[in-house]
């Protein structure tokens, strides 16, 4: 069965949720590392659906936990806290995931991202080793024409 999500229901308990906390945007935006825009245009329903991991964390920094804030992002039947899949989701397990399995989920994020920052890194050494290179060959040009002169 699938579920259209709402963002603007979602951004308005992130909302509620920010200010129940008497948290700014942008001291909410601090606490996850995110730009006080990125927390406006969430709050406002203008931003597709944060990762998973994301998602995990903005629960944290709300004191609200994972899958309230996913019931908000996806309408639709919920199982009770009375059904044995309601106790699952009651002690912390949204859609089959556990705290630990996104937990991995979130740090396999962060090795990406980190990936991806050596990788732009290293792209910019080669560029720079490329560009010392070049201008040894024109200095060692220069100083062989400055010994012929």
């Amino acid at each position: 069965m699938e579920y259209e999500s709402d963002l603007t229901g979602l951004g308005r308990f992130i909302r509620e949720q920010r200010k129940r906390l008497n948290l700014t945007q942008e001291m909410l935006g601090s606490r996850l590392g995110w730009a006080q825009e990125r927390i406006s245009t969430l709050e406002n329903g203008k931003i597709a659906l944060p990762t998973l991991p994301q998602f995990w964390r903005l629960g944290n920094a709300l004191d609200v936990p994972l899958q309230e804030l996913l019931r908000h992002a996806v309408p639709g039947p919920y199982h009770t806290a009375s059904t044995p899949a309601g106790d699952a989701v009651a002690a912390g397990h949204a859609g089959g995931l556990s705290k630990q399995m996104v937990a991995v989920i979130d740090h396999l994020h962060q090795v990406e991202g980190h990936l991806q920052q050596a990788e732009r890194e290293l792209t910019r050494a080669n560029e720079l080793r490329a560009s010392v290179r070049a201008r040894r060959e024109q200095m060692a040009a220069l100083l062989a024409a400055s010994r012929e002169a």
